[in-house]
């Protein structure tokens, strides 16, 4: 660890605030009945969602986006594989409205408060999520420890944040972001390694969970980043793009508008109203899916990228 303090050193008051958060954010969900006037439903339940955030400062929807129900993030499609599936993360973090008002207000920002507001968002979500770790450990130990705050989360809002971070081309911090992330698992992985089988089972059985940037979510982080890299000399994103396309790859578009418009990309997929393509859209580009290749394969090629686009 290069001489540096544990990570997953465990910071008793946040550790309390993860043991007895009630999680008061919305936990709202979309009506996906199919009796009459469903449409009607999902959309007063939108509406509530939207009013909510309207009353919240940039503060208080990192707090709530962190320490509330894993509810939030809950959209059918995306967690057909469960809640473990680490394939749909992208979409399942930028169909949350919540999310998208923060990455809107990050994205508002200039310079270096652009950078210290992603860095700063990625401290307190590692914080909380690395924290959650040790209470897991704990509750290996002792069952009858409860936490009700959502690893799904701290391990989205991570997620968030880089990529916010790569949407704004800023290499040298996602750098940062990706070392700590795998400092964090390697330790983590120390620790579940000297554990009693069962514990070690448990733990082990949630990795998808803790280790919060799978293959696709890191593949897509990167060539995010090296298309917004400023020094087109550098030909980032015409190296990622090879590599990808050699991978053959399928490729994907997702439009995200303001989290205040009436309906978003996802709503209208699920019949909640349509999208107006006349507010601000922002189209992204997000390459892979479940099934092209294995796993190995695909952690050969994140290595890869990471080594082209991270300086």
């Amino acid at each position: 660890m290069k001489g540096k303090a544990s990570i997953l050193v465990f910071v008793i008051g946040l550790a309390a605030t993860l043991l007895s958060s009630a999680g008061e954010t919305s936990s709202r969900s979309l009506d996906f009945t199919t009796d009459d006037g469903t449409i009607d439903i999902r959309r007063e339940k939108i509406n509530g969602i939207i009013a909510e955030l309207e009353k919240e400062d940039f503060d208080r929807s990192v707090d709530q986006l962190l320490l509330g129900s894993d509810l939030q993030f809950s959209w059918p499609g995306f967690l057909s594989g469960g809640a473990a599936a680490p394939q749909t993360d992208l979409e399942e973090m930028l169909s949350n409205r919540r999310a998208i008002k923060i990455l809107d207000h990050i994205q508002g920002l200039s310079g270096r408060d652009k950078a210290l507001a992603c860095e700063a968002l990625f401290a307190k979500a590692f914080q909380i999520h690395t924290n959650l770790f040790s209470v897991w450990v704990r509750i290996q130990a002792d069952p009858k420890i409860q936490t009700k705050s959502s690893v799904q989360s701290s391990r989205l809002t991570m997620l968030l944040a880089m990529f916010a971070t790569a949407d704004d081309g800023n290499r040298a911090l996602l750098a940062k972001q990706f070392e700590q992330l795998d400092q964090f698992m390697e330790e983590a992985n120390r620790i579940i390694a000297v554990q009693p089988p069962t514990a070690k089972a448990d733990l082990s059985a949630y990795i998808p969970l803790f280790f919060p940037q799978q293959n696709r979510s890191q593949l897509n982080l990167l060539q995010l980043a090296a298309d917004r890299e400023t020094d087109h000399s550098l030909k980032l994103f015409d190296q990622v793009k090879s590599e990808l396309e050699q991978a053959t790859m399928p490729k994907s578009e997702v439009p995200i508008v303001p989290w205040n418009v009436r309906t978003t990309y996802f709503e209208k997929l699920i019949g909640a109203g349509n999208l107006d393509t006349n507010k601000q859209v922002t189209i992204y580009r997000f390459y892979g899916g479940v099934s092209e290749m294995d796993s190995a394969t695909q952690a050969a090629l994140v290595k890869k990228l990471r080594g082209i686009v991270l300086p």
